[in-house]
């Protein structure tokens, strides 16, 4: 059905106010609907639109945005719903149908190995707050900038996130264990969607299952909102039983197509696979310190 959870897209509203709050951050160039980011070596990219996973449009709705960058190079987001057959590490969003509102029917849609860590969480006492305060995204970026490093990507500045939370509605979902932060979650909601776009955790607590008490909270804070879709962000699909992929399927989500359109075909995880084992060497405080300024430049952000 095209009114699924599958075919549901952000607003357009959604859409403009992102782009706002990026051409703010960055101070990118316009044109039309898209933002244009600039290379290290001098190119121009047209994004539509950068930090988004897709958009407000599906993959079969983009002909005016395609005849618009005609000649140029260029980036469109964009959701395929019509894809249900993926490749290995293919990109795709996951997933979770929260229309119906239930509390308890997701808990019994969660894997049972995920049952028993959230309550062993909730046992070792691990407690999550919700809101949009700083030092909530103070704890959030300390947790993010770690986990970005561990994944071998340049991480956003802080202060983007506090240019989006002028822009959007924002909220963070951070759990604690002694009042160490251990898991963090940044949601982004729409008319019906909850969209979790970066989620971070600390490996040396991890035996205490933070990060699956902080995604059914911040499951259950969406169905609070009467949102009908929670979105987990983008995975590589994998047939492995391991990854977030498998991690995200465990809380009962499924993966749903995504169209990038661009002037060339690329493989996303191929193509910065190399730079992404080399940028895992630096030392953090240098990946800290070079990975923003770098990710103005970087038009598949």
């Amino acid at each position: 059905m095209r009114n699924g959870i599958d075919y549901a897209v952000f607003s357009v509203d959604f859409v403009n106010r992102w782009r706002d709050a990026f051409a703010q951050y960055y101070r990118y160039e316009r044109d039309g609907e898209f933002l244009v980011v600039p290379s290290l070596k001098g190119k121009k990219t047209y994004s539509y639109v950068p930090g988004m996973t897709y958009t407000d449009k599906r993959v079969d709705e983009c002909s005016d945005l395609l005849d618009a960058v005609k000649g140029k190079e260029y980036t469109i987001r964009t959701l395929d719903p019509y894809k249900k057959i993926f490749e290995e590490f293919e990109p795709v969003t996951m997933r979770l149908d929260i229309s119906h509102g239930n509390k308890e029917q997701i808990m019994k849609n969660f894997h049972a190995t995920n049952r028993n860590q959230v309550r062993q969480a909730e046992r070792f006492g691990v407690v999550t707050k919700i809101g949009d305060d700083p030092i909530l995204l103070d704890h959030f970026y300390s947790l993010y900038t770690s986990t970005m490093h561990r994944l071998g990507t340049p991480p956003f500045g802080r202060g983007l996130f506090d240019v989006l939370k002028k822009f959007m509605e924002l909220e963070v979902i951070v759990a604690y264990v002694e009042d160490e932060p251990a898991a963090a979650i940044l949601m982004v909601y729409d008319e019906s969607i909850a969209w979790c776009p970066y989620a971070a955790s600390s490996r040396k607590i991890s035996k205490f299952h933070a990060n699956q008490l902080a995604y059914r909270d911040a499951i259950f804070r969406a169905i609070d909102r009467e949102k009908t879709v929670f979105d987990f962000g983008r995975s590589p699909y994998t047939n492995s039983k391991n990854g977030t992929y498998w991690f995200k399927s465990k809380m009962g989500a499924r993966a749903v197509g995504l169209g990038i359109l661009c002037h060339k075909e690329e493989d996303i995880y191929a193509k910065y696979s190399t730079a992404s084992s080399l940028w895992k060497k630096l030392p953090k405080w240098v990946a800290d310190f070079i990975g923003p300024k770098l990710r103005r430049y970087l038009a598949a952000s």
